[in-house]
Protein backbone atom coordinates (compact mmCIF):
# COMPACT_ATOMS: atom_id res chain seq x y z
CA UNK A 1 0.00 0.00 0.00
CA UNK A 2 3.26 2.18 -0.30
CA UNK A 3 1.99 3.37 -3.60
CA UNK A 4 -1.44 4.51 -1.83
CA UNK A 5 -1.36 8.64 -2.36
CA UNK A 6 -3.09 10.02 1.14
CA UNK A 7 -4.95 12.34 -1.70
CA UNK A 8 -5.73 13.14 -5.00
CA UNK A 9 -7.48 16.41 -6.34
CA UNK A 10 -9.31 16.18 -9.28
CA UNK A 11 -8.99 19.77 -11.03
CA UNK A 12 -6.07 22.50 -11.04
CA UNK A 13 -8.26 25.60 -10.88
CA UNK A 14 -8.48 28.41 -7.69
CA UNK A 15 -9.70 25.57 -4.96
CA UNK A 16 -8.05 22.67 -6.60
CA UNK A 17 -4.07 24.21 -6.07
CA UNK A 18 -5.78 25.65 -2.91
CA UNK A 19 -6.76 22.02 -0.95
CA UNK A 20 -3.70 20.30 -2.68
CA UNK A 21 -1.49 23.18 -1.02
CA UNK A 22 -2.87 22.68 2.22
CA UNK A 23 -3.14 18.97 2.40
CA UNK A 24 0.78 18.96 1.39
CA UNK A 25 1.68 21.33 4.43
CA UNK A 26 -0.03 19.49 6.54
CA UNK A 27 2.35 16.29 5.38
CA UNK A 28 0.34 14.39 3.28
CA UNK A 29 0.96 12.81 0.07
CA UNK A 30 -0.91 14.52 -2.82
CA UNK A 31 -1.55 14.56 -6.43
CA UNK A 32 -3.64 17.24 -8.45
CA UNK A 33 -5.21 15.90 -12.17
CA UNK A 34 -5.81 17.97 -14.66
CA UNK A 35 -7.69 17.43 -17.96
CA UNK A 36 -5.88 20.14 -19.71
CA UNK A 37 -2.03 21.00 -20.60
CA UNK A 38 0.62 23.01 -18.00
CA UNK A 39 1.77 25.70 -19.82
CA UNK A 40 5.37 24.96 -19.21
CA UNK A 41 6.69 28.36 -19.33
CA UNK A 42 6.56 30.92 -16.25
CA UNK A 43 3.62 33.21 -16.67
CA UNK A 44 4.67 36.39 -16.60
CA UNK A 45 3.32 39.47 -14.88
CA UNK A 46 4.84 42.60 -15.97
CA UNK A 47 3.59 42.12 -19.83
CA UNK A 48 0.07 41.38 -20.13
CA UNK A 49 0.51 40.90 -24.16
CA UNK A 50 3.16 37.82 -23.59
CA UNK A 51 0.83 36.64 -21.08
CA UNK A 52 -2.48 36.35 -23.09
CA UNK A 53 -0.07 35.07 -26.01
CA UNK A 54 1.26 32.33 -23.84
CA UNK A 55 -1.92 31.12 -22.47
CA UNK A 56 -4.30 31.71 -25.65
CA UNK A 57 -2.93 28.37 -27.34
CA UNK A 58 -4.49 26.23 -23.80
CA UNK A 59 -7.61 28.13 -24.21
CA UNK A 60 -10.01 26.74 -26.76
CA UNK A 61 -12.52 24.04 -25.44
CA UNK A 62 -13.89 23.13 -29.30
CA UNK A 63 -12.64 19.94 -29.42
CA UNK A 64 -14.37 16.41 -29.59
CA UNK A 65 -12.37 15.29 -26.15
CA UNK A 66 -14.30 18.24 -24.21
CA UNK A 67 -17.98 17.59 -25.81
CA UNK A 68 -21.57 18.62 -24.24
CA UNK A 69 -25.10 19.12 -24.81
CA UNK A 70 -27.33 22.13 -23.88
CA UNK A 71 -30.74 22.31 -23.46
CA UNK A 72 -33.64 24.94 -22.98
CA UNK A 73 -32.23 28.22 -23.23
CA UNK A 74 -28.98 28.62 -24.88
CA UNK A 75 -26.10 28.07 -21.98
CA UNK A 76 -22.38 28.96 -22.71
CA UNK A 77 -20.09 27.04 -20.38
CA UNK A 78 -16.98 28.84 -20.28
CA UNK A 79 -14.32 26.47 -19.74
CA UNK A 80 -10.49 26.73 -19.31
CA UNK A 81 -8.79 23.54 -19.63
CA UNK A 82 -5.46 23.85 -18.48
CA UNK A 83 -3.67 23.66 -15.72
CA UNK A 84 -4.98 27.25 -13.74
CA UNK A 85 -8.17 26.55 -14.65
CA UNK A 86 -10.58 29.73 -15.36
CA UNK A 87 -7.86 31.89 -13.16
CA UNK A 88 -5.81 32.47 -16.28
CA UNK A 89 -8.77 34.59 -17.62
CA UNK A 90 -9.93 36.03 -13.78
CA UNK A 91 -10.22 39.78 -13.35
CA UNK A 92 -9.20 39.25 -9.74
CA UNK A 93 -12.34 40.29 -8.03
CA UNK A 94 -12.69 39.18 -4.29
CA UNK A 95 -16.09 40.26 -2.34
CA UNK A 96 -16.76 38.76 1.18
CA UNK A 97 -20.14 37.17 1.44
CA UNK A 98 -22.47 39.55 3.58
CA UNK A 99 -25.53 38.79 5.89
CA UNK A 100 -27.30 39.85 2.77
CA UNK A 101 -26.35 36.35 0.92
CA UNK A 102 -27.49 34.44 3.91
CA UNK A 103 -30.92 35.98 3.79
CA UNK A 104 -31.19 35.63 0.38
CA UNK A 105 -30.15 31.77 0.57
CA UNK A 106 -33.13 31.50 3.12
CA UNK A 107 -35.52 32.88 0.99
CA UNK A 108 -34.45 30.71 -2.06
CA UNK A 109 -35.13 27.63 0.71
CA UNK A 110 -31.00 26.52 0.49
CA UNK A 111 -29.81 28.01 4.07
CA UNK A 112 -26.24 28.48 4.32
CA UNK A 113 -24.87 25.35 6.85
CA UNK A 114 -22.61 28.04 8.59
CA UNK A 115 -23.68 31.46 10.32
CA UNK A 116 -22.95 34.77 9.46
CA UNK A 117 -18.74 35.81 10.18
CA UNK A 118 -18.20 31.68 10.84
CA UNK A 119 -15.97 31.37 7.14
CA UNK A 120 -13.99 34.99 8.46
CA UNK A 121 -11.09 32.73 9.85
CA UNK A 122 -10.79 31.04 6.42
CA UNK A 123 -11.40 34.28 4.37
CA UNK A 124 -8.15 35.50 6.05
CA UNK A 125 -6.05 32.84 4.87
CA UNK A 126 -7.15 33.17 1.56
CA UNK A 127 -7.04 36.40 1.21
CA UNK A 128 -3.01 36.60 2.62
CA UNK A 129 -2.65 33.51 0.33
CA UNK A 130 -3.58 35.83 -2.83
CA UNK A 131 -1.85 39.17 -1.77
CA UNK A 132 -5.24 41.35 -1.66
CA UNK A 133 -5.16 44.76 -2.17
CA UNK A 134 -7.68 47.15 -1.97
CA UNK A 135 -8.41 49.83 -5.15
CA UNK A 136 -8.41 53.20 -4.01
CA UNK A 137 -11.63 54.85 -5.09
CA UNK A 138 -10.52 58.12 -7.15
CA UNK A 139 -12.63 60.22 -9.27
CA UNK A 140 -15.00 59.91 -11.40
CA UNK A 141 -16.27 56.95 -9.10
CA UNK A 142 -16.76 58.90 -6.42
CA UNK A 143 -19.65 60.91 -8.15
CA UNK A 144 -21.82 57.73 -7.76
CA UNK A 145 -22.45 57.75 -3.89
CA UNK A 146 -22.88 61.65 -4.09
CA UNK A 147 -25.55 61.17 -6.92
CA UNK A 148 -27.35 58.45 -6.33
CA UNK A 149 -27.28 58.02 -2.35
CA UNK A 150 -25.87 54.07 -2.66
CA UNK A 151 -22.67 52.70 -1.48
CA UNK A 152 -19.57 52.40 -3.25
CA UNK A 153 -16.95 50.21 -2.34
CA UNK A 154 -13.31 49.45 -3.19
CA UNK A 155 -12.45 46.77 -5.59
CA UNK A 156 -10.64 43.98 -3.69
CA UNK A 157 -7.83 42.55 -6.18
CA UNK A 158 -6.31 38.82 -6.01
CA UNK A 159 -3.25 40.00 -7.21
CA UNK A 160 -0.11 38.21 -9.20
CA UNK A 161 3.50 37.95 -7.65
CA UNK A 162 3.96 42.07 -8.82
CA UNK A 163 0.96 42.99 -8.63
CA UNK A 164 0.07 43.73 -12.47
CA UNK A 165 -2.20 40.87 -13.32
CA UNK A 166 -4.43 38.59 -11.17
CA UNK A 167 -3.81 36.03 -9.47
CA UNK A 168 -3.39 32.45 -11.04
CA UNK A 169 -3.33 29.32 -9.33
CA UNK A 170 -0.07 28.10 -10.26
CA UNK A 171 1.58 31.35 -8.96
CA UNK A 172 1.95 30.59 -5.19
CA UNK A 173 1.61 26.75 -5.29
CA UNK A 174 4.02 25.43 -8.30
CA UNK A 175 5.00 23.30 -5.34
CA UNK A 176 2.30 21.05 -5.24
CA UNK A 177 3.08 18.05 -7.51
CA UNK A 178 0.39 18.30 -10.75
CA UNK A 179 -0.36 16.10 -13.90
CA UNK A 180 -1.44 17.36 -16.63
CA UNK A 181 -3.64 15.80 -19.85
CA UNK A 182 -5.27 13.53 -17.28
CA UNK A 183 -9.08 13.62 -17.34
CA UNK A 184 -10.58 11.59 -14.74
CA UNK A 185 -13.55 9.83 -16.08
CA UNK A 186 -15.28 7.98 -12.14
CA UNK A 187 -14.33 8.34 -8.76
CA UNK A 188 -13.42 4.59 -7.61
CA UNK A 189 -14.39 2.32 -4.57
CA UNK A 190 -13.62 0.06 -2.71
CA UNK A 191 -15.60 -3.64 -1.75
CA UNK A 192 -16.78 -1.36 1.24
CA UNK A 193 -18.47 1.77 -1.01
CA UNK A 194 -15.19 3.80 0.00
CA UNK A 195 -13.77 5.70 -2.36
CA UNK A 196 -10.29 4.62 -2.96
CA UNK A 197 -9.03 6.11 -5.98
CA UNK A 198 -9.76 7.67 -9.49
CA UNK A 199 -9.54 6.14 -13.10
CA UNK A 200 -8.07 8.48 -15.32
CA UNK A 201 -7.74 8.73 -19.28
CA UNK A 202 -4.39 10.26 -20.78
CA UNK A 203 -5.58 12.59 -23.20
CA UNK A 204 -2.10 12.44 -24.91
CA UNK A 205 -2.05 8.74 -25.10
CA UNK A 206 -5.48 7.65 -24.86
CA UNK A 207 -4.62 4.99 -22.43
CA UNK A 208 -6.22 4.63 -19.10
CA UNK A 209 -4.97 4.38 -15.56
CA UNK A 210 -5.67 3.76 -12.39
CA UNK A 211 -4.45 5.90 -8.79
CA UNK A 212 -4.96 4.73 -5.79
CA UNK A 213 -5.44 6.96 -2.76
CA UNK A 214 -6.78 7.28 0.59
CA UNK A 215 -9.21 10.56 -0.19
CA UNK A 216 -10.52 11.75 -3.53
CA UNK A 217 -10.97 16.15 -3.31
CA UNK A 218 -13.62 16.91 -6.45
CA UNK A 219 -12.46 20.64 -7.30
CA UNK A 220 -13.35 19.77 -11.06
CA UNK A 221 -16.10 22.52 -11.67
CA UNK A 222 -20.07 22.30 -10.92
CA UNK A 223 -20.76 20.40 -14.41
CA UNK A 224 -17.76 18.59 -14.10
CA UNK A 225 -18.12 17.48 -10.97
CA UNK A 226 -21.81 16.66 -11.57
CA UNK A 227 -20.42 14.62 -14.19
CA UNK A 228 -18.10 12.16 -12.20
CA UNK A 229 -20.40 11.74 -8.96
CA UNK A 230 -23.41 10.71 -11.79
CA UNK A 231 -20.91 8.31 -13.70
CA UNK A 232 -19.40 6.41 -10.92
CA UNK A 233 -22.15 3.84 -10.59
CA UNK A 234 -24.75 3.25 -11.46
CA UNK A 235 -27.91 6.29 -10.40
CA UNK A 236 -25.16 8.55 -9.31
CA UNK A 237 -22.47 8.27 -6.18
CA UNK A 238 -23.87 8.97 -2.61
CA UNK A 239 -26.90 8.75 -0.03
CA UNK A 240 -28.97 11.72 -2.45
CA UNK A 241 -27.86 10.69 -6.04
CA UNK A 242 -31.28 12.26 -6.75
CA UNK A 243 -30.20 15.88 -5.75
CA UNK A 244 -27.06 15.42 -7.81
CA UNK A 245 -27.10 18.16 -10.15
CA UNK A 246 -29.92 19.66 -9.20
CA UNK A 247 -29.87 23.71 -8.10
CA UNK A 248 -27.34 24.22 -10.87
CA UNK A 249 -27.04 28.08 -11.27
CA UNK A 250 -25.37 31.33 -12.74
CA UNK A 251 -25.43 34.90 -12.42
CA UNK A 252 -27.55 36.70 -14.35
CA UNK A 253 -25.15 39.68 -16.23
CA UNK A 254 -26.01 42.83 -17.38
CA UNK A 255 -22.95 45.20 -19.28
CA UNK A 256 -22.85 48.75 -20.51
CA UNK A 257 -19.40 49.89 -22.58
CA UNK A 258 -19.59 53.94 -21.73
CA UNK A 259 -17.41 55.37 -24.85
CA UNK A 260 -15.45 58.74 -23.76
CA UNK A 261 -14.46 61.19 -26.12
CA UNK A 262 -11.16 61.71 -24.57
CA UNK A 263 -7.86 59.98 -23.66
CA UNK A 264 -7.96 57.29 -20.69
CA UNK A 265 -5.79 59.59 -17.96
CA UNK A 266 -3.44 56.97 -17.95
CA UNK A 267 -2.40 54.48 -20.68
CA UNK A 268 -2.29 51.09 -20.58
CA UNK A 269 -4.73 48.18 -20.08
CA UNK A 270 -6.74 47.49 -16.98
CA UNK A 271 -4.23 45.34 -14.57
CA UNK A 272 -6.48 44.05 -11.30
CA UNK A 273 -5.77 47.00 -9.45
CA UNK A 274 -6.25 50.26 -11.82
CA UNK A 275 -9.14 52.20 -11.90
CA UNK A 276 -11.95 49.85 -10.08
CA UNK A 277 -15.04 49.97 -7.88
CA UNK A 278 -18.14 47.99 -6.47
CA UNK A 279 -21.68 49.32 -6.37
CA UNK A 280 -22.72 47.29 -3.51
CA UNK A 281 -26.37 45.92 -3.37
CA UNK A 282 -28.60 48.12 -5.45
CA UNK A 283 -31.92 46.02 -4.00
CA UNK A 284 -33.05 43.65 -1.26
CA UNK A 285 -30.41 45.27 1.12
CA UNK A 286 -33.29 46.63 3.63
CA UNK A 287 -36.67 47.19 4.35
CA UNK A 288 -37.11 50.56 1.95
CA UNK A 289 -35.54 48.65 -0.93
CA UNK A 290 -37.51 45.32 -1.00
CA UNK A 291 -38.60 44.42 -4.35
CA UNK A 292 -40.59 40.80 -5.13
CA UNK A 293 -37.67 38.90 -6.44
CA UNK A 294 -35.50 36.99 -4.14
CA UNK A 295 -32.13 38.00 -4.58
CA UNK A 296 -30.13 41.26 -5.19
CA UNK A 297 -27.13 42.34 -7.52
CA UNK A 298 -23.74 44.29 -7.36
CA UNK A 299 -22.96 46.65 -9.96
CA UNK A 300 -18.20 46.19 -11.20
CA UNK A 301 -17.43 49.45 -12.94
CA UNK A 302 -13.60 49.59 -14.42
CA UNK A 303 -11.73 52.46 -16.33
CA UNK A 304 -11.84 54.72 -17.83
CA UNK A 305 -9.00 53.27 -19.98
CA UNK A 306 -7.55 53.42 -23.60
CA UNK A 307 -9.98 52.51 -26.25
CA UNK A 308 -7.41 51.95 -28.80
CA UNK A 309 -5.87 49.01 -26.56
CA UNK A 310 -9.51 47.06 -28.00
CA UNK A 311 -8.88 44.65 -30.80
CA UNK A 312 -10.59 44.93 -34.19
CA UNK A 313 -13.22 42.98 -33.75
CA UNK A 314 -14.61 44.38 -30.04
CA UNK A 315 -13.93 47.82 -31.80
CA UNK A 316 -16.28 47.12 -34.63
CA UNK A 317 -18.92 45.69 -32.82
CA UNK A 318 -18.70 48.78 -30.65
CA UNK A 319 -18.98 51.04 -34.21
CA UNK A 320 -15.47 52.71 -33.41
CA UNK A 321 -13.27 52.73 -36.08
CA UNK A 322 -9.54 52.34 -35.40
CA UNK A 323 -8.55 55.86 -36.68
CA UNK A 324 -10.70 57.44 -33.92
CA UNK A 325 -9.81 55.05 -30.86
CA UNK A 326 -6.83 56.56 -30.13
CA UNK A 327 -8.86 59.65 -29.32
CA UNK A 328 -11.47 57.76 -26.80
CA UNK A 329 -11.19 55.98 -23.49
CA UNK A 330 -13.93 53.66 -22.66
CA UNK A 331 -16.05 52.76 -18.96
CA UNK A 332 -16.90 48.70 -18.43
CA UNK A 333 -20.05 48.50 -15.85
CA UNK A 334 -21.38 45.19 -15.14
CA UNK A 335 -24.69 44.49 -13.01
CA UNK A 336 -24.25 40.55 -11.47
CA UNK A 337 -27.69 39.21 -10.13
CA UNK A 338 -27.94 36.28 -7.84
CA UNK A 339 -30.30 33.17 -9.03
CA UNK A 340 -30.97 30.22 -6.95
CA UNK A 341 -32.44 26.78 -7.66
CA UNK A 342 -34.89 26.68 -10.36
CA UNK A 343 -36.39 22.92 -10.94
CA UNK A 344 -35.97 24.06 -14.83
CA UNK A 345 -31.82 24.29 -14.04
CA UNK A 346 -29.58 21.40 -13.89
CA UNK A 347 -26.72 18.97 -15.47
CA UNK A 348 -26.89 15.80 -15.48
CA UNK A 349 -25.17 13.06 -17.84
CA UNK A 350 -26.17 11.21 -21.12
CA UNK A 351 -24.80 7.63 -20.81
CA UNK A 352 -26.10 7.04 -24.41
CA UNK A 353 -23.51 9.62 -25.85
CA UNK A 354 -19.66 9.82 -24.82
CA UNK A 355 -16.89 12.45 -25.63
CA UNK A 356 -13.85 12.02 -27.70
CA UNK A 357 -12.26 10.30 -24.42
CA UNK A 358 -15.36 7.78 -24.07
CA UNK A 359 -16.45 9.66 -20.96
CA UNK A 360 -20.45 10.13 -20.68
CA UNK A 361 -21.31 13.68 -21.88
CA UNK A 362 -22.35 16.14 -19.59
CA UNK A 363 -25.79 17.73 -20.04
CA UNK A 364 -27.09 21.25 -18.95
CA UNK A 365 -30.27 22.11 -19.05
CA UNK A 366 -30.84 26.09 -18.25
CA UNK A 367 -33.53 28.36 -17.90
CA UNK A 368 -34.33 31.86 -16.81
CA UNK A 369 -37.35 31.99 -13.79
CA UNK A 370 -39.37 34.83 -12.73
CA UNK A 371 -36.99 35.95 -9.93
CA UNK A 372 -34.34 36.47 -13.00
CA UNK A 373 -36.98 38.21 -15.11
CA UNK A 374 -38.12 40.60 -12.62
CA UNK A 375 -34.19 41.68 -11.58
CA UNK A 376 -33.39 42.11 -15.36
CA UNK A 377 -35.26 45.55 -15.24
CA UNK A 378 -34.37 46.87 -11.86
CA UNK A 379 -30.40 45.84 -13.14
CA UNK A 380 -31.06 47.32 -16.49
CA UNK A 381 -32.51 50.41 -14.87
CA UNK A 382 -29.57 50.47 -12.15
CA UNK A 383 -26.34 50.42 -14.86
CA UNK A 384 -28.04 53.16 -16.80
CA UNK A 385 -27.84 55.49 -13.63
CA UNK A 386 -24.40 54.48 -13.15
CA UNK A 387 -23.77 55.76 -17.08
CA UNK A 388 -25.34 58.31 -16.38
CA UNK A 389 -22.76 59.61 -13.92
CA UNK A 390 -20.14 59.09 -15.32
CA UNK A 391 -20.89 60.03 -18.55
CA UNK A 392 -19.44 63.08 -20.02
CA UNK A 393 -20.82 64.68 -22.52
CA UNK A 394 -20.71 63.36 -26.45
CA UNK A 395 -20.84 60.10 -24.17
CA UNK A 396 -21.97 56.95 -26.07
CA UNK A 397 -23.54 53.91 -23.93
CA UNK A 398 -23.09 50.29 -25.74
CA UNK A 399 -25.02 47.39 -24.29
CA UNK A 400 -22.67 44.29 -24.23
CA UNK A 401 -24.97 41.70 -24.02
CA UNK A 402 -29.30 41.13 -24.14
CA UNK A 403 -29.98 40.43 -20.50
CA UNK A 404 -31.61 36.70 -20.31
CA UNK A 405 -31.22 35.73 -23.95
CA UNK A 406 -28.36 33.35 -23.49
CA UNK A 407 -27.28 31.39 -20.24
CA UNK A 408 -24.08 31.75 -18.69
CA UNK A 409 -21.76 34.12 -16.97
CA UNK A 410 -18.80 31.34 -16.34
CA UNK A 411 -19.97 31.42 -12.90
CA UNK A 412 -21.77 27.92 -12.87
CA UNK A 413 -22.78 27.25 -9.11
CA UNK A 414 -24.80 24.54 -7.24
CA UNK A 415 -25.43 20.90 -8.01
CA UNK A 416 -23.70 19.22 -5.01
CA UNK A 417 -24.69 21.94 -2.38
CA UNK A 418 -23.55 21.49 1.15
CA UNK A 419 -26.25 21.75 4.40
CA UNK A 420 -27.26 20.26 7.39
CA UNK A 421 -29.98 18.11 6.09
CA UNK A 422 -29.18 14.43 5.07
CA UNK A 423 -32.21 14.36 3.31
CA UNK A 424 -31.64 18.31 1.37
CA UNK A 425 -27.91 17.92 0.42
CA UNK A 426 -25.65 16.25 -1.36
CA UNK A 427 -22.53 17.09 1.20
CA UNK A 428 -22.68 17.78 4.13
CA UNK A 429 -20.79 21.05 6.08
CA UNK A 430 -17.19 19.16 6.07
CA UNK A 431 -17.97 19.28 2.00
CA UNK A 432 -17.89 15.04 2.59
CA UNK A 433 -20.39 13.33 0.26
CA UNK A 434 -23.12 11.69 2.02
CA UNK A 435 -22.95 8.05 2.15
CA UNK A 436 -19.11 7.73 0.29
CA UNK A 437 -16.78 7.51 2.86
CA UNK A 438 -13.32 9.37 1.77
CA UNK A 439 -15.27 11.84 -0.97
CA UNK A 440 -15.46 15.23 -0.77
CA UNK A 441 -16.56 18.43 -3.16
CA UNK A 442 -14.48 21.63 -2.69
CA UNK A 443 -15.71 23.75 -5.57
CA UNK A 444 -18.76 26.15 -6.69
CA UNK A 445 -20.76 22.85 -6.58
CA UNK A 446 -21.24 23.28 -2.76
CA UNK A 447 -23.03 27.07 -3.00
CA UNK A 448 -26.58 27.00 -2.36
CA UNK A 449 -27.46 30.22 -4.74
CA UNK A 450 -24.73 32.09 -7.45
CA UNK A 451 -24.50 35.00 -4.74
CA UNK A 452 -24.66 38.76 -5.78
CA UNK A 453 -21.03 39.34 -6.33
CA UNK A 454 -18.01 37.51 -7.80
CA UNK A 455 -17.88 33.93 -6.19
CA UNK A 456 -14.12 33.38 -6.02
CA UNK A 457 -12.76 34.11 -2.86
CA UNK A 458 -15.92 32.47 -0.78
CA UNK A 459 -15.45 29.04 -3.09
CA UNK A 460 -11.82 29.20 -2.13
CA UNK A 461 -13.05 29.62 1.84
CA UNK A 462 -15.33 26.97 1.59
CA UNK A 463 -12.42 25.04 -0.21
CA UNK A 464 -10.34 25.51 2.73
CA UNK A 465 -12.72 24.48 4.98
CA UNK A 466 -13.15 21.18 3.64
CA UNK A 467 -9.22 20.76 2.92
CA UNK A 468 -8.83 21.39 6.90
CA UNK A 469 -11.96 18.76 7.26
CA UNK A 470 -9.59 16.09 5.44
CA UNK A 471 -6.39 16.67 7.26
CA UNK A 472 -8.72 16.35 10.33
CA UNK A 473 -10.31 13.28 9.09
CA UNK A 474 -6.75 11.72 8.13
CA UNK A 475 -5.27 12.49 11.74
CA UNK A 476 -8.02 10.84 13.46
CA UNK A 477 -7.32 7.77 10.92
CA UNK A 478 -11.14 7.94 9.87
CA UNK A 479 -9.92 7.79 6.12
Amino acid sequence: MADVLDAVVVGSGASGMLVASRLLDAGLSVLVLECGPLVRDKLPSCDRDKYEKLIAPVLPTTSPDWAWHGEGTPYDWQRVRAAGGRTLVWGGWCLRMDAHNHWDARAFGVPFPFAVGELDKHYHRVETLLGLREVPIEPPFDAVPRDLGVPVLPKRAAVGPCGCRAYVSLDRTRHVPLQPDAAVSRVLLDRRGRACGVAYVDVTTRTTHELPARAVVLCASPVETVRLLLASAPGGLGRNPQLIGKGLTDHVLIGHVVLLPRPAPRPGTLAPTERACTVARFVNAGRGTRRSYRGGFTIEVRGPVATDTLPDDTLASLGVDRADAAGMSHLVIHAMGESGPNPQRWATVDPARADALGRPLPVIHFAWGDDEAAMVQDMEQAVVSVADVLAVPGSRAVPLQVPLAGGGAGHEAGGCRMGRSAKTSVTDVTGAVRGVTGLYVADASLLPTALDRPPTLTVMALALNVADCVVEAMSRRDL
